[in-house]
Parts: structure tokens; C-alpha cells; sequence
């Protein structure tokens, strides 16, 4: 070969031009690319639908609890709905977020807490967060 990277070339060709094959031999080339592309839009696509169901969850849920209170007036409904919004919110983004993304430097069941949590990149906060 010509020492390229072949995910390289296929990305610069395109996928246009990768599924037209052109240049010829191009799509045989980079099928495991096109392949890596697929699965990874496919999983990208199953995380978003699943963020839309937990969201749709999580407001059902919100909502329902506000009701139970019995809030006297709208607007003490709606303040009470957007205060745990703000606090289900923070968890979901700011605190889950934060806990993926930090290095803990412990191994519980894998790396981090099951592979998930304290299994990041980022032993303290920086700017590079």
C-alpha cells in the first residue's frame, strides 16, 4: 500500500462516493469503515430514542408527584414541577455527566465503578473538562 490510513481515504472520499465505488475498488475497500459508520450511527440512534422515552418517563413522573401535593394554584404547580425539573435536570447533565467523565482511580468490577462511572479521563478538574 501507499502507507494511508484506510479509514482515512474512505472519510476523505466520502460516502457518496464510497457506495457509488468511485474511484473503482474504492467500497470494497472500506467496508468495515462503512460498517463502523452503520453501527455507530445505529447506536447513536438507539441512545437518542432512549433519552426521548426517559424524558417522556421522567415528566409523567414529575408531574405525577407535583399532583399528589395538590398544589393550590397553577402557578404554584408550575413552580413546584419546574423545581424538580431544575433538580432532575442537574443529576441527569451536570452530575452524571461529571461522575462518567472522572478518572476515580478505583476498580470495582472493571474499570471505575462497572465500567461506567470513574472510568474517564480526568483525575481533576481543568479546563480541559
Amino acid at each position: 500500500g501507499d502507507g494511508k490510513d484506510p479509514a482515512c481515504v474512505c472519510q476523505a472520499s466520502g460516502y457518496r462516493n464510497v457506495l457509488a465505488d468511485e474511484p473503482s475498488g474504492i467500497r470494497a475497500q472500506c467496508r468495515e469503515w462503512l460498517n463502523i459508520q452503520l453501527t455507530a450511527g445505529a447506536w447513536g440512534a438507539v441512545a437518542a430514542s432512549s433519552v426521548v422515552v426517559i424524558n417522556r418517563f421522567i415528566e409523567v413522573v414529575v408531574v405525577g408527584l407535583v399532583d399528589l401535593q395538590r398544589p393550590k394554584t397553577v402557578i404554584s404547580r408550575s413552580r413546584r414541577i419546574m423545581n424538580l425539573i431544575f433538580v432532575v435536570q442537574f443529576f441527569n447533565l451536570g452530575f452524571v455527566t461529571a461522575l462518567v467523565h472522572w478518572d476515580m482511580g478505583i476498580n470495582v468490577i472493571g474499570n471505575g465503578i462497572l465500567g461506567l462511572l470513574g472510568n474517564g479521563s480526568f483525575t481533576d478538574f481543568s479546563f480541559d473538562w
